[in-house]
Order: C-alpha cells, then sequence, then structure tokens
C-alpha cells in the first residue's frame, strides 16, 4: 500500500481547452473510482501515456486515470501533485495522448471513433471530456498531442491536425493556426504518428518516416539544417510539409519526444536530433543507431532520455541526463545501461525527467524525480522505480 495522503472533493468549472479546442467541465477524484461503493480493484492496465509533468494509464474497461500536476503555482484549491484522479465520464478510450506542456491535459480516441479531449483550470480540476469543435471526416484510430497542438490518424490512414502552427507543426504547408482539423499535405498512406512539443512524426504503411514542424537540434531528421520558417531567431527552422527521415529502412515503430525521434528497425533503436544517440548534448541531423543494442521491440524518445524494451523486457535508457537512474547510475555518457528492477516491461514512457514502465503483469513502476506527482507520491523528490498504486 502507498503511504501517499488521499484527497477527496470536486470541482465542476466550465472552460475552453486551449490546446485541444475542446469545450470542457471538470471534477476529479483521489484514490479510487469515482463511483460509489469500495474499488474491487483495478483492472488490468492496457496503455500508459506520459509527457510533460502528468502520466495516465488506459485501463481495460475503457477508463483513464493520471496523476502529475494540478493547476500552476501556489493554488490552495489544488490538489496535492500526485494525486491519481479519474477522467470524468470517460468509459470507452481505445487510445490516449498527453499534453507535453500543461497539467492534466489529453484526448482520448472513443470506442466509437470520436475524439474527445479533457483539460484543467487554475484550480487543477480534471475535466469530464468533450468531442473536438469539428467532426472528423473519418473515425479516428490514434491521437498524438504536441505542447499547442493535436493530430490524429482516421481509420482511412490520412493524419489531421489543428492548434497552433507557428512552427509549421500542423503539416498543412503554412504557418496559419487552424482550429478545425486540417490534413497533413504529402503523405502516403499512414500506420502510426507520434508528437513531440512543436513537431510531428508519422510512419508510413512502406515504414517510411515522415516529420514535419520545428527542426530544433535536428528533430526532423531529414539531413537538413535550415528550411524556410517565420521566425527570425537565430535558432529557429521548420518545415510546413512532411519531410523524410534519413538514415533508417523500413520501421516497425516511431516515437517523438523532446527535440528528438526514435524508430524502431529490425530490432535496433535508430535516433536523431537532440541526445539521439550519444547524449552529452550532442545532436543528430539524421537517424543514428544507438549503440550496438538489438533485439529491441519498442523505442520511446523522451524529454532527455531515450529507452527501449529489449526481448524478455529489459529497459534501458541512453541520453544526457542527471536525474534518472540506472544500474549504472546517473546517465551522463549516454551509453545504454539497464534500469534497475523493472523486468518483463512491455511499455515505456516518460515527460519531465520522469519515466514509467508498464509490466506484462499490468504494474506501473515510475522513477526519476517526482516534484510535480510524477511518481503519484506527494512529497517525493526523486526515487528508483516505485510502483504506483491506485490506478
Amino acid at each position: 500500500m502507498s503511504s501517499r495522503r488521499h484527497w477527496s472533493g470536486s470541482w465542476v468549472v466550465a472552460l475552453l481547452g486551449v490546446a485541444s479546442g475542446c469545450a470542457v467541465t471538470v471534477s476529479a477524484t483521489q484514490g479510487g473510482s469515482s463511483d460509489s461503493g469500495a474499488d474491487a480493484g483495478p483492472p488490468p492496465i492496457v496503455d500508459l501515456v506520459a509527457a510533460g509533468p502528468n502520466t495516465c494509464a488506459l485501463r481495460s474497461d475503457g477508463r483513464v486515470r493520471c496523476w502529475g500536476q494540478y493547476g500552476r503555482g501556489n493554488d490552495p484549491t489544488a490538489p496535492p501533485p500526485g494525486t491519481i484522479a479519474e477522467v470524468a465520464e470517460l468509459t470507452d478510450a481505445v487510445r490516449i495522448a498527453v499534453q507535453p506542456d500543461a497539467p492534466a491535459q489529453g484526448c482520448a480516441v472513443r470506442g466509437s471513433g470520436e475524439v474527445s479531449c479533457w483539460s484543467t483550470n487554475a484550480a487543477g480540476a480534471v475535466g469530464r471530456p468533450r468531442a473536438v469543435a469539428r467532426p472528423l471526416p473519418a473515425r479516428a484510430r490514434d491521437v498524438a498531442m504536441g505542447s499547442a497542438h493535436t493530430c490524429v490518424l482516421t481509420v482511412d490512414r490520412a493524419v489531421l491536425c489543428w492548434g497552433d502552427n507557428r512552427g509549421g507543426q500542423l503539416g498543412a504547408g503554412d504557418f496559419q493556426p487552424y482550429e478545425a482539423p486540417v490534413p497533413v499535405v504529402g503523405l502516403p498512406p499512414v500506420e502510426e504518428i507520434s508528437a513531440g512539443e512543436s513537431n510531428t512524426c508519422a510512419r508510413s504503411a512502406d515504414g517510411a518516416v515522415y516529420c514535419w514542424g520545428r527542426n530544433f537540434h535536428g528533430a526532423l531528421g531529414d539531413g537538413v539544417g535550415r528550411h524556410a520558417c517565420p521566425d527570425t531567431g537565430p535558432d529557429e527552422d521548420c518545415s510546413a510539409i512532411p519531410v523524410r527521415v534519413l538514415g533508417i529502412g523500413a520501421a516497425q515503430s516511431i516515437s517523438v519526444g523532446l527535440n528528438t525521434g526514435c524508430a524502431l528497425v529490425e530490432g535496433a533503436p535508430h535516433c536523431w536530433g537532440w541526445n539521439a544517440s550519444r547524449g552529452a548534448g550532442e545532436s543528430t541531423k539524421a537517424a543514428t543507431r544507438v549503440g550496438d543494442l538489438t533485439e529491441v521491440t519498442s523505442v520511446f524518445a523522451g524529454y532527455i532520455t531515450g529507452a527501449a524494451i529489449r526481448r524478455g523486457g529489459e529497459v534501458v535508457l541512453w541520453g544526457s541526463d542527471f536525474s534518472l537512474e540506472s544500474d549504472g547510475g546517473t546517465i551522463s555518457d549516454g551509453r545504454p545501461r539497464p534500469v534497475a528492477g523493472i523486468r518483463r516491461a512491455r511499455r515505456v514512457t516518460g515527460g519531465w525527467y520522469h519515466l514509467c514502465a508498464l509490466q506484462d503483469d499490468g504494474a506501473v513502476y515510475c522513477w526519476g524525480t517526482g516534484g510535480f506527482g510524477q511518481l503519484a507520491r506527494p512529497g517525493t523528490e526523486r526515487s528508483g522505480p516505485v510502483r504506483i498504486e491506485g490506478i
């Protein structure tokens, strides 16, 4: 059992979800289901997604529970960081995404193919999901979120995005914001999408990887250091149309993090952008294989650290890091190292200086820093892997 202090209460506030374009009503609970009566125990967790200070777990009953930061600043009405809250009135989620730059904002693909989003207000309440502002032309099969933009992959394998577009992260061929979903131009049929803070990538049906948006530190992976961009700062570089990532063959999966991306190719991780494969602040403008890792089954591009799951469930990390712990201690040289205490993992994710793993028995472990409640334990600043209870 966790020693986490329990909190109970609720807020009901109407607001406009800026990043998602969703009107929401908000409420939150701690320590179990929002239904009355004792919780008979959580069903298996089927997916785990983290970004920024928050992590959300998708349960097999279609419900979503999140933890991390609620509200902003020292708002006395917000629940403690780390409170586990269930997204109200969401019982049919099949895919979820979390916004990397805001407390407890997210979107879900529902069983009907509709995309619904939730948000928080200044008091930190978790919102009841509402459908996106404009209907999609086809049912959604996946959703990805950046700091201020959202993209969906439809069942007909098209990608549509909406929100902020100052870096071209909507892939619409211009830099104008869109409240309604617009198609990404020039993409072949797509199998997978992933979003960073201000860029987006897609894996096509033949395994090619395309990225668009801001190109900080080579985040687009096309080997080019300068594209058209409306901003004039010395580090500003972006592409409003998809460009192909170089240095990889047919990818089996992709993941986009903070100014970096990774692809799984023939059992080995290949990454591009900032801290992509070596760490220590190094960047690569095209995909580069990470060390001599083999037998990898999935990859994750994080905030400052990359991760992979190897056959058998071992989690290994690499990158430039000063807070996440592995068997080798604090990562600083970029050399891949295994994580102590994590076995049989089938999903790894992370956000601001924390990572989480979903094991094949449904258990969830998180580690790293916890100042924003990333470890679901108020007051915990840093820890090795700890089991998250109550989800």
